[in-house]
């Protein structure tokens, strides 16, 4: 694919994305970005749509211009899954997401399974590399 095809496409499968997330939420939230530090609801209407996709396709591209056979991305994403893990299991904001305890378990069941998997990327991933983390 040429650049031009892979940012078309994703921009495509993102705004898919979006429209389900989109049909999905209550209508007092479908164009709202909540600013937690600040504790405010921004309204930001239509402009909304081409935030998210900016947003989207950003964060895919980071992620696959960080990586390659070598998994430079592991080290990132295992740093800020802990802080992720130390903010659900230790501090517990007020401003994060109120989940049930159960859920928030089960939340940090799961980062500490992908960052057990992203440690098991890099182990068997040593000279020469031979895997690539999609």
């Amino acid at each position: 694919m040429t650049p031009r095809q892979k940012l078309i496409s994703q921009t495509a499968i993102a705004f898919i994305g979006w429209m389900v997330v989109h049909f999905y939420m209550p209508e007092s939230q479908q164009f709202t970005v909540y600013l937690p530090l600040i504790d405010v609801h921004l309204n930001l209407w239509y402009a909304y749509i081409p935030f998210a996709l900016f947003v989207i396709v950003g964060a895919s591209n980071a992620v696959n211009l960080t990586d390659g056979l070598d998994g430079l991305v592991t080290v990132p994403v295992v740093i800020t899954l802990s802080f992720f893990l130390l903010l659900i299991l230790w501090i517990q904001p007020s401003f994060m997401v109120k989940l049930p305890a159960d859920q928030m378990s089960n939340l940090a069941n799961l980062i500490v399974l992908i960052i057990g998997s992203c440690f098991g990327f890099l182990y068997f991933n040593l000279f020469p590399a031979k895997i690539f983390m999609a």
